[in-house]
């Protein structure tokens, strides 16, 4: 993958904020696949969508809530990789996921 990026947009009102997040993974050449799998050779690129909120419950405490990989994308396929077939440090493996996190600040 040559190319990656990350793209933001947060909305905040007093105590709320919400956040939408792009990720991009560009396309991808599997240079050590061999020739007997043509699918799994190159791969397009990916977007990935997150979506979060959060509420600041005081000056030092924040809630958050959120789901990843909103679109619930797949990891594409590339044969040289391990039993994921996939390159499980660069795509996302989980599929869509929603977290809950708190946030202290000393």
């Amino acid at each position: 993958t040559k190319w990656r990026g990350n793209l933001g947009y947060t909305v905040t009102a007093g105590s709320w904020s919400a956040t939408y997040s792009l990720r991009y993974i560009g396309a991808a050449d599997d240079v050590n696949g061999g020739d007997f799998d043509p699918l799994g050779k190159s791969v397009d690129s990916v977007y990935y969508s997150d979506l979060a909120a959060s509420y600041l419950l005081s000056e030092s405490l924040k809630l958050s809530v959120g789901i990843d990989n909103l679109l619930d994308k797949k990891a594409p396929y590339l044969t040289s990789w391990n039993d994921a077939n996939t390159d499980v440090m660069t795509y996302d493996l989980l599929g869509r996921r929603g977290f809950v996190k708190v946030t202290y600040r000393f």
